[in-house]
């Protein structure tokens, strides 16, 4: 929602940004604001550490891609795909993975990303 891009941005600190205020967005020739990419990306962290549990802090990464922007209020979709799964030495496992975000206006992809996390 703008409310939660609004506060992710620093609202309350009297910072007008593209991502917080509708006239400084409009200055950057956008309609409305935007979401901020690490919002994005800290989304896919919950879907990440969701997936793999304490494991991902301690044992994973993320690398992403911005590709397109997405307006507040407008849905998106996360998603993700298992690439590989290679056996260490140890036996433990690390599983590779490609992550996306998608728009919900048009389903056109805004971000692209790639994990892993060793299991």
């Amino acid at each position: 929602t703008a409310e939660q891009a609004a506060v992710y941005s620093r609202v309350g600190e009297f910072i007008t940004n593209i991502h917080n205020n509708r006239e400084m967005a409009r200055k950057g020739n956008l309609n409305i604001p935007i979401i901020q990419g690490a919002q994005m990306f800290c989304a896919l962290t919950h879907l990440l550490s969701t997936f793999f549990g304490k494991a991902f802090f301690t044992d994973g990464w993320l690398r992403t891609k911005f590709i397109a922007t997405v307006k507040v209020f407008e849905p998106i979709t996360l998603n993700g795909a298992v690439t590989d799964v290679e056996t260490l030495a140890d036996g433990r496992k690390k599983i590779s993975l490609e992550v996306w975000i998608r728009r919900g206006s048009d389903n056109r992809l805004a971000v692209i990303g790639w994990a892993s996390c060793i299991m």
